[in-house]
């Protein structure tokens, strides 16, 4: 019998997060602040995505090209950092991202 649903999601999320070289690569990153990357690569693999636009609030936005390293160092894709800072999911630049195939 296999796991699936949610349980088999948080087991794939688990194995990523396991990676002591993903681990070692995110100790750069504050630990104040959760940033989900494995969910975030396991997204991406997931999807096949091979373009991905990254958009942060202001106070987050010295984290990108770590972030952004990071993603393309554990996928097979390209990131674009927006320029345009966010203040919540209401903001997210969805026409420029559009725009850039994204």
């Amino acid at each position: 019998m296999t796991v699936a649903g949610p349980a088999r999601l948080a087991a794939q999320i688990e194995e990523i997060a396991a990676d002591k070289r993903l681990q070692a690569d995110m100790e750069i990153l504050p630990s104040n602040y959760t940033f989900e990357i494995p969910k975030t690569i396991w997204k991406i693999r997931s999807t096949g995505s091979k373009q991905v636009a990254l958009q942060f609030p202001e106070g987050l936005i010295m984290y990108s090209c770590l972030i952004a390293d990071i993603l393309e160092k554990y996928t097979d894709c390209t990131t674009v950092i927006m320029g345009d800072v966010t203040y919540g999911a209401c903001c997210v630049d969805d026409y420029t991202a559009k725009s850039l195939g994204q």
